[in-house]
């Protein structure tokens, strides 16, 4: 075959299969339209199950919004903060999945930046107050507390905000696979990754990646069934360990990494806070359940415990706090909820002058 014949056949080729991808993008955006658009900023990490990506930049776009993510040099949505802290000033690390992260608002609404904001015209304790976003979505309080251990405890922190959303976090600290246990100790592993993980990290390779994603309702579409697949695949996972595991009691678990946590807090002289952020209005019933058992068990340890469920769904009757679809926090969530953690911290005394001693 000569190599004018057999570039004829390569560019035939090519625009056959440029034919059929438009074909099928075209079906898509008719039959089964994608109402978000994203470039994700997350990526698999053997040691804290997801991490967000240093240096990246991603985007949610859909018809309730269009959020911009960017990601610092360290993986926070925030700005630049060195690993040792100023003399004078408090830190606050801020943890939580993608309502924590603030998907639906601007970097600045966020109810982390509320806070920091509050603080500094409360001029509380006579310090300057730093908020850290550190928070990451899609995932649970098990990955909090791998990432607390692993890098979040280097910034320095005098109070560790940890977020739990009640809908899922329970689940998500069982499917991630970084704890067990085993009788009463909590064991560490390496988070599992699925073949959807593997297909992730390679596309996030791929340059003009962001742009693709930003225009196509097909790679959408894909990609949304891929991660319908990864959540499969791990809760797959998680009922592999059999029925006498009690990895897969997620109220057991859930507990365990709680108390952990709190003891890593206090043994780095920081305080340990949890923020319960409710499920949006008209859930199931059950989740509300749940916010009351977590907030029963909070109460019992003595972990100071803000539980904006009751409020939130006061407020609710009067004005949305959330997407009616996405279902994450809008900006008057955000607002909402970083004035009334401003006030729960000073009214606790967890900001005063004496914040960082922990006895």
């Amino acid at each position: 075959m000569s190599i004018r014949t057999a570039a004829r056949l390569t560019g035939t080729l090519v625009l056959w299969v440029v034919v059929v991808l438009a074909g099928l993008e075209g079906a898509v955006r008719i039959f089964r339209p994608q109402a978000t658009l994203a470039a994700t900023v997350n990526t698999w990490d053997p040691d804290v199950g997801t991490r967000q990506i240093p240096g990246a930049r991603g985007f949610i776009h859909c018809p309730e919004y269009v959020s911009d993510l960017v990601i610092n040099s360290k993986g926070l949505r925030d700005r630049e903060f060195p690993y040792e802290k100023p003399p004078g000033t408090r830190r606050i690390l801020s943890l939580g999945d993608s309502f924590a992260a603030g998907y639906g608002v601007r970097a600045d609404e966020t109810y982390a930046k509320v806070l920091e904001r509050g603080l500094a015209e409360h001029k509380t304790g006579g310090a300057t107050w730093e908020v850290l976003n550190a928070a990451v979505g899609s995932t649970g309080t098990a990955h909090q507390l791998a990432y607390y251990m692993s890098d979040g405890r280097r910034y320095e922190p005098d109070i560790v905000l940890v977020g739990f959303f009640v809908s899922n976090d329970f689940w998500d600290n069982v499917s991630c696979g970084l704890y067990t246990l085993e009788g009463d100790s909590l064991v560490k592993r390496q988070a599992p990754c699925t073949w959807s993980r593997r297909i992730q990290r390679i596309t996030n390779r791929v340059p003009g990646y962001n742009l693709l994603f930003s225009r196509s309702h097909l790679l959408n579409l894909v990609k949304g069934e891929v991660a319908m697949r990864h959540r499969n695949d791990l809760a797959e996972l998680a009922e592999s360990a059999g029925p006498d595991s009690a990895r897969g009691d997620s109220h057991a678990l859930t507990w365990r990494v709680l108390r952990e946590f709190r003891a890593a807090c206090l043994a780095d002289r920081a305080r340990f806070v949890v923020v319960v952020i409710p499920a949006p209005i008209g859930s199931p019933a059950e989740h509300q359940e749940l916010e009351a058992q977590l907030v029963r068990f909070l109460e019992a340890e003595s972990i100071p415990c803000l539980n904006l469920g009751p409020a939130c769904r006061e407020l609710s009757r009067e004005t949305e706090l959330n997407y009616p679809t996405d279902r994450h926090w809008n900006p008057r969530g955000h607002g909402f909820a970083g004035a009334e953690i401003c006030t729960f911290l000073i009214e606790r005394g967890l900001v005063s002058n004496r914040a960082g001693a922990v006895s």
